[in-house]
């Protein structure tokens, strides 16, 4: 099994934990509730990252498809660079995308835990899922949204890390330390860490719509 073959088998693992989660949710609720869009969105997104690799492995990964485009077995120099910047983009883009959606249900979230907390939803987001996950008993996962969030800011950056205070901040995340350095390229992020990410991601949206809080509502929308 080629790399890609196991990242999208992975996906495709993530992709059945979210929809699992889903009929659960849509037994109960109309597809406009909360409980549902909080894992339709992503999952649509994951789905897309799955197709990405898919199309990654019939094509790019193949020297007959090298052949017939381009005359060569293999891609030259400015073709691997052009992959290069093509494999950076999706990483970033995919991430910011999952993270922005679930950031969106959120802040409607909180004003059904909370109403009026967190300017009803308007605050930055730090403090809504703080808010959030302190109030499920989740706030093992604040580091998780944290790392999370500094990505999803770096993108606008061309995954540049910059600080308002010039200072270069550090993330613990399962016993590992991810360095932000000011002015500096976020280099750690792999298509593995951001596919163990999106697992923790997805653990904690499981733990969420499990808890008590988010069962008693007849209506979340």
């Amino acid at each position: 099994m080629t790399p890609e073959q196991k990242l999208a088998s992975k996906l495709v693992n993530y992709l059945d934990r979210l929809k699992l989660l889903y009929n659960n949710s849509r037994s109960k609720y109309s597809a406009n509730d909360l409980r549902c869009t909080l894992v339709a969105a992503p999952g649509n997104t994951l789905r897309s990252y799955l197709l990405f690799f898919e199309m990654v492995i019939s094509t790019v990964t193949q020297e007959s498809w090298w052949k017939a485009h381009y005359n060569e077995y293999q891609p030259n120099e400015l073709n691997r660079s052009a992959l290069d910047n093509l494999d950076k983009k999706m990483k970033f883009m995919f991430l910011v995308s999952v993270f922005s959606q679930i950031a969106n249900e959120f802040r409607k979230l909180v004003s059904h835990l909370s109403p009026g907390v967190c300017d009803n939803g308007n605050a930055k987001f730090k403090a809504i899922y703080d808010h959030i996950l302190c109030k499920l008993n989740l706030r093992h996962y604040i580091h998780l949204y944290d790392l999370f969030r500094e990505i999803r800011n770096s993108i606008h950056r061309d995954g540049f890390y910059f600080s308002k205070t010039l200072l270069n901040k550090s993330i613990s995340w399962k016993l590992i330390e991810y360095k932000l350095i000011h002015g500096k390229a976020v280099d750690f992020l792999t298509h593995d860490l951001t596919l163990e990410l999106y697992g923790d991601l997805i653990e904690s949206l499981e733990h969420i719509l499990n808890h008590d809080l988010l069962k008693r509502p007849t209506t979340m929308e």
